[in-house]
């Protein structure tokens, strides 16, 4: 297992909400309108089909707030920028009527499945693709052998350039003052030595 060294990554933080370290992003009282996003660029066409494994939790949450955990594009680095472009990736914790829950989405599909979670309880996730197939798999255990949920559906067979931790929502509407904490960590991209890369199944 080689996990993300987050320090390496780009961040962007005006509201200074996130606190970055070596495997883990902490999100603080996350406005539901901050441009807020952490990122690395692993070049084009990087990410076709993948595994990804990653930690998350949910700590406090106000209505309609959000903060991603996990994501793919090419350059749309919040989940509001993915939806404008409808293009990319992505899974987010999200107050739906003041229920938080986890959403696995490709912005340029019909594909936003959601499972209900409990604040304060932290979850184990694989996510990964296979040709038009996206499946984000929730764990209860660190080990990955007690399945609690399953979500997946159709998403598209692009290929991604940037990795993506934290990602605001980005919406100036009548819940923008509202917030959210979080955190994601180990976040591990499976991928093989340095110099290599997956693109659709194949070591290249």
């Amino acid at each position: 297992m080689a996990l993300e060294d987050f320090r390496t990554y780009t961040e962007v933080d005006a509201d200074a909400d996130i606190t970055v370290t070596q495997t883990k992003c902490d999100v603080s009282s996350m406005r539901r309108d901050a441009d807020s996003h952490v990122y690395k660029d692993m070049g084009v066409g990087h990410f076709g089909d993948f595994e990804h494994k990653f930690t998350m939790r949910c700590s406090a949450h106000q209505l309609s707030s959000s903060s991603g955990v996990w994501g793919l594009s090419n350059g749309a680095h919040t989940i509001g920028d993915k939806y404008t472009a409808d293009v990319g990736l992505m899974v987010y914790c999200y107050d739906s009527s003041n229920q938080i829950t986890v959403n696995l989405q490709d912005a340029g599909t019909a594909l936003n499945a959601r499972q209900n979670i409990v604040v304060n309880t932290t979850y184990y996730c694989t996510v990964d693709r296979s040709g038009t197939t996206l499946r984000l798999r929730i764990y209860s255990d660190a080990a990955r052998t007690t399945l609690k949920w399953t979500l997946s559906g159709v998403c598209v067979n692009t290929t991604f350039r940037y990795i993506e931790a934290v990602q605001s929502r980005e919406s100036a509407d009548a819940d923008a003052a509202n917030t959210i904490s979080a955190y994601v960590e180990d976040l591990d991209l499976q991928e093989p030595a340095l110099g290599y890369a997956h693109s659709f199944g194949v070591i290249i």
